[in-house]
């Protein structure tokens, strides 16, 4: 076996592979990096750390949704409507911007509105009519979206 244990595995590996020892990896124009123990040990190490952070933050999300309803349902609202506004800044996604600054505009008129004291009559029916417009307008996109991937799937790239 060579230094690195790389001949053990390579001799169990696929007939096109045979050929690779762990002396000639490392020669040739293109020198391909030899993985070492350590550094499988390391990455092993990183993946099992990253598995249970992600486990433990899950059940504190959980712990915290359960004792803390509010605060969590109002950090969440500020998240979902903060975090792609940030993202798209720093990405340049300037007409994402403005939409989403049109939206949080009337949005917020609408929420305006109806934290006023006297509402309008017809306030109800206005409140309705734009999210409805906004839930017809998010399918329609979706589903243009959806298309242009079938089509661009199905025709192989063309478009």
């Amino acid at each position: 076996a060579g230094p690195d244990g790389l001949d053990s595995l390579l001799s169990t590996g696929a007939p096109d592979q045979q050929h690779l020892t762990g002396e000639t990896l490392g020669t040739g124009p293109h020198q391909p990096h030899v993985v070492t123990e350590e550094e499988l040990h390391q990455s092993v190490m990183i993946f099992y750390t990253v598995l249970i952070v992600m486990i433990a933050s899950q059940a504190a999300l959980v712990r915290w949704r359960t004792r803390h309803r509010r605060s969590y349902d109002l950090v969440t609202l500020l998240g979902l409507w903060l975090v792609p506004a940030i993202i798209s800044v720093q990405m340049f996604f300037w007409r994402f911007l403005i939409f989403w600054g049109v939206y949080t505009g009337i949005t917020g008129y609408v929420l305006y509105r109806v934290n006023a004291d006297l509402w309008d009559t017809t306030l109800p029916k206005r409140i309705y009519t734009w999210f409805l417009g906004v839930y017809k307008s998010s399918v329609a996109v979706g589903l243009c979206g959806y298309v242009m991937v079938l089509l661009d799937v199905m025709t192989g790239g063309a478009l």
